[in-house]
């Protein structure tokens, strides 16, 4: 996939979870890495077993010093 289809991709995922409001406030900066052929990355990628996604729900969509973690 080249880098601007995927950032478009990126860009409509937020707008389909976030509303026109991700369309809004997207500048076109942006910071394009893949995990998985990153030697650097290693343990950074999390994939959570069935039941934690309605235990860490709630905690996604607090922000925290204007970040969401």
């Amino acid at each position: 996939m080249s880098e601007e289809d995927h950032v478009r991709l990126v860009v409509e995922a937020m707008e389909e979870i976030h509303g026109s409001v991700a369309a809004e406030q997207y500048t076109g900066i942006y910071d394009r890495q893949c995990w998985g052929l990153d030697p650097n990355a290693a343990g950074s990628w999390a994939s959570p077993y069935t039941g934690q996604h309605e235990r860490y729900m709630p905690e996604y969509h607090k922000t925290h010093a204007n970040h969401i973690l």
